[in-house]
């Protein structure tokens, strides 16, 4: 009867394992390299860190967590200075669109497609703006400090990864994002974003990430 119990609670233990191990397979953390890059090119009006947190769950579903920090500092021809900078953050799905062959061993590499909920709250700066009053008719110089804002959008990414070593990853994104709601016209807007970019109604972006999986 003990022999019965044992091995059959034994085999319930090994079940539970074998469909926990299907159910979530590991995870890896990645960091962007392209705003680096941009950063040693020289381009110090914008800058952005930013990295993620992506699972693996029944070989296929890739839930991510994507955060990081975003600012810019850029004075227009009519000389008004921008500047701001904030937190931002996303959360999404991919799934793997490479589906693996019959007969031959699953691979690492994975062509991934997804989508992305995107946010930020932060403030923004505008300093040498000219306002004109109506009544005097003359115009007078104003600076505007600590305006806040929030922005939410979507993203359609698209990208591979690519195994270079055991547990080591590279590869790249390429983003479509666009942004819920619309600026009102005659009012104060922020010139960027964080996590978006530039404030029009779609961006495109473009991520390079090198990554540990766990």
């Amino acid at each position: 009867m003990w022999a019965t119990f044992s091995v059959s609670a034994q085999k319930q233990t090994q079940d539970s394992t074998k469909v926990s191990e299907k159910l979530f397979r590991n995870f890896r953390i990645e960091a962007d390299m392209v705003p680096l890059a941009m950063l040693a090119l020289g381009n110090n009006e914008i800058y952005s860190f930013e990295g993620a947190v992506q699972a693996t769950f029944l070989g296929k579903y890739y839930p991510v967590f994507e955060a990081g920090f975003a600012g810019a500092d850029k004075t227009a021809d009519n000389n008004i200075h921008f500047k701001t900078a904030g937190p931002f953050a996303r959360i999404g799905l991919d799934f793997d669109v490479m589906k693996p062959k019959p007969g031959k061993k699953p691979t690492n590499n994975h062509f991934l497609a997804g989508v992305r909920i995107g946010y930020s709250a932060y403030s923004y700066q505008l300093n040498n703006v000219n306002v004109t009053q109506d009544y005097w008719n003359e115009t007078i110089t104003r600076n505007y400090t600590n305006i806040e804002a929030q922005n939410a959008w979507f993203e359609i990414v698209a990208g591979i990864r690519v195994e270079i070593i055991p547990k080591l990853y590279m590869g790249w994104s390429v983003r479509n994002k666009n942004r819920f709601g619309e600026t009102t016209p005659g009012e104060f807007h922020s010139y960027y974003i964080p996590g978006f970019g530039k404030n029009k109604s779609s961006n495109w972006g473009v991520n390079y990430s090198i990554g540990y999986m766990f």
